[in-house]
This record gives structure tokens, sequence and C-alpha cells, in this order.
């Protein structure tokens, strides 16, 4: 597959101090999406302190999560469309329902971040109608998040 690039970015938002949505993207019709790049970071934590928090990326969920933004998609190359797909970040309330589907789960350091750059037969994709979500276990206190992640998309 090769489409068109876009970021999603999240600048210095406070976490919730329970479980939260840090990425939702629901793909146009006829246009799949693939998740390409995540890099994650908190800027509040003192460097003394750290926590390994659960990090998933599910597909399928039929209600959206609620208590975040909706950023707009930036394409990464100046010459091309809006994107057709849109995006959540920072939900509060976790996206729910339907029959889930756990692709990939891992954690990620409070202190040192995240960073995943996916391999073209690794990226994890999704379709109209079909949610996907990254999502982060409950960190003991709030903690300032930034993130950039890639999507792919494709139509």
């Amino acid at each position: 597959m090769k489409g068109r690039v876009y970021t999603i970015v999240v600048e210095g938002v406070a976490s919730p101090a329970a479980a939260f949505d840090f990425l939702e993207i629901n793909p146009a019709a006829e246009k799949p999406v693939r998740l390409l790049r995540l890099r994650i970071a908190q800027t509040s934590e003192p460097t003394t302190e750290e926590e390994q928090l659960s990090l998933s990326i599910i597909r399928a969920q039929s209600t959206s999560g609620s208590g975040g933004s909706a950023p707009t998609p930036r394409p990464v190359n100046l010459a091309d469309a809006a994107a057709g797909f849109t995006a959540e970040t920072m939900n509060t309330t976790v996206a729910t329902g339907g029959t889930p589907i756990t692709l990939m789960t891992d954690a990620w350091n409070t202190r040192a971040g995240y960073d995943m750059a996916f391999a073209p037969e690794e990226c994890i994709g999704s379709v109209n109608g079909t949610r996907l979500v990254v999502t982060s276990g409950a960190p003991a206190d709030a903690v300032t998040i930034r993130l950039t992640a890639w999507i792919e998309e494709v139509g």
C-alpha cells in the first residue's frame, strides 16, 4: 500500500489518573488507514519517578471514547489533500463496545517515552466503520503527554 501520510499531534495535554485513549482513528469510506509510527513522551514527571504503563492498539470498537479533542490530521507532503479520516486524542473515557481485537500490546515508560516505527508488514490498519485505538493504562498521577502519530491513508 502506498498512500498519503498525515501526522496527528498532541502538545502537552494532561492525562487523567485513569486509563485513557491516546489516539482514536476513524477511517473514511473507501480510504483504509495504517499506523506507521507512534512517538509518546511526557513532560511533567520528575526524572526520579517513572512508571511502565500498558499500551495497546485495538481495532473494532463500536463506541467512540470521549473527553478529548479532535485535531486536524496534517499532511506530511504539502501537496496532499486533506485527510479523509478523523482523529480523536486524549479521550478520558475510553472507546468501548463491539468485538474489540487487541492487535498489539506493549508498555511505555513515562521517563524514557515510547517510539515505535512499524515495518511495512507490521503496520496496523483499519477500514471504514472500524475504529483503530491506541490506549494507555492508568498512571499513578496525571502526566503531561506529547504525542505524534504518522498515519497513511490510501484511496
